[in-house]
């Protein structure tokens, strides 16, 4: 009887953590893919085939993927020019993390993403709601190297206030 045992590594196949604990007899299986802290983007699956108890074979995926935590989808590059002090919404998608969120934090960066600024106004707290309507920094001269960051939070609620 033939079997497989499917594996799943984040760091490029340095190291491989089981699929399933029980030895599989099907060509395929359906994966509940683990929830991350944040995107990873060295992920690999290996599979290695068994004939009784003696390996026949092994394969692994032949180029790393991502799972996501969180995409940007605007702007992400591509866009016509905006214009200093625009308005501009921001999207995103988020895809099921580790912690719940409930605070989401807009910044950008006019160089690069060498520092980073807030936007003035920022979603509301208690909120992850994938866009949010920001206006953009005025700036004297043209800016080619712009960037937007969304980091998404857990916000501890302590009798202290918020944290």
């Amino acid at each position: 009887m033939e079997s497989y045992k499917l594996f799943h590594s984040f760091d490029n196949g340095v190291t491989w953590k089981p699929v399933t604990t029980q030895p599989i007899t099907e060509n395929s299986v359906s994966w509940t893919i683990p929830k991350v802290k944040k995107n990873t983007a060295a992920c690999r699956t290996k599979v290695i085939g068994y004939r009784g108890t003696m390996k026949v074979g092994t394969d692994k995926s032949d180029r790393p993927f991502t799972i996501e935590v969180l995409k940007l989808e605007n702007p992400n590059g591509g866009e016509p020019p905006f214009s200093s002090g625009q308005e501009v919404t921001i999207t995103w998608s988020t895809h099921t993390p580790i912690r719940p969120v409930n605070k989401v934090k807009l910044s950008y960066s006019l160089d690069s993403g060498l520092t980073w600024k807030p936007f003035l106004f920022q979603p509301p707290v208690g909120s992850d709601p994938g866009s949010h309507t920001v206006q953009l920094p005025m700036v004297t001269r043209t800016k080619s190297n712009c960037k937007v960051k969304v980091v998404l939070k857990t916000v501890t609620i302590s009798r202290w206030g918020v944290t």
